[in-house]
């Protein structure tokens, strides 16, 4: 059970908490780290057991669950294993839009709420040729020098589950405004729009070192943007022919 699992490992205090359903308690003991889903009402509804080398994990879910709502929760814990063990192959999962036009990927990222999905949706009607590849998380990975957007079985409310994967062209953070506007990002100002978008384990200091290390090698060979925008197409065509170079 997981009172003997707490036990065994001498696991007692939170780690991390998530502030959306399923909730999740993580803790860590002296070989494995624990996950615990529960509900709004604090009922634990699943559980995740990750070995130390994140290559395994064990999930067990409550009788009192639904096949959807398990299928979901298998789902989140996939996404955590993955953001656990991802960064040793320079991958990172990060919380964007993906747009590919010309066979090059251009990520929008930015809080949820602002409108990343609208101004994908947006190049989809205004911009010939886009297609959508992830509308939630898509995963990056550095290979040499190259930077390259993969698709993910998990993509929100939209249904975009695609293999595919393109070189990266640009990556745009996103901001409401009450007029368009694009401009260029570097140093400092990349990282700090950058990390809050990656999915990072800031209860394990090497994988956070190995996280940041990636970010700064993103950083360093693909050009970012700052835009503050209306949710129309004069949005779509300033960002087009401002990272397009049109």
């Amino acid at each position: 059970t997981v009172s003997d699992i707490k036990k065994q490992e001498d696991i007692h205090s939170v780690i991390h908490m998530t502030s959306s359903l399923p909730y999740c308690r993580v803790y860590k003991g002296a070989t494995i780290t624990l996950f615990l889903f529960e509900n709004s009402e604090g009922h634990l509804e699943s559980s995740l057991i990750v070995c130390p080398d994140k290559r395994e994990g064990a999930f067990r879910a409550s009788k009192e669950l639904g096949s959807y709502q398990v299928m979901m929760q298998i789902s989140f814990a996939l996404r955590i294993m993955y953001t656990c063990f991802s960064w040793k192959h320079q991958a990172l999962i990060v919380h964007s839009s993906v747009i590919v036009h010309d066979d090059k990927a251009n990520l929008f990222i930015g809080p949820s709420g602002t409108g990343k999905s609208t101004h994908s949706r947006n190049w989809l009607n205004y911009i010939n040729g886009s297609e959508l590849l992830n509308d939630d998380n898509p995963i990056i990975r550095m290979t040499g020098l190259n930077v390259i957007a993969y698709g993910t079985p998990w993509s929100g409310k939209t249904p975009c589950y695609r293999n595919k994967s393109y070189d990266v062209r640009a990556v745009v953070r996103l901001n409401q405004d009450k007029k368009n506007n694009i401009r260029n990002l570097s140093g400092t100002d990349i990282l700090f729009n950058m990390i809050p978008a990656i999915s990072v384990v800031r209860w394990d200091k090497s994988a956070m070192d190995g996280i940041m290390s990636i970010i700064s090698g993103i950083a360093e060979n693909i050009p970012f943007y700052y835009m503050g925008c209306l949710p129309d197409r004069a949005a779509v065509e300033m960002c087009y022919n401002e990272i397009e170079k049109k």
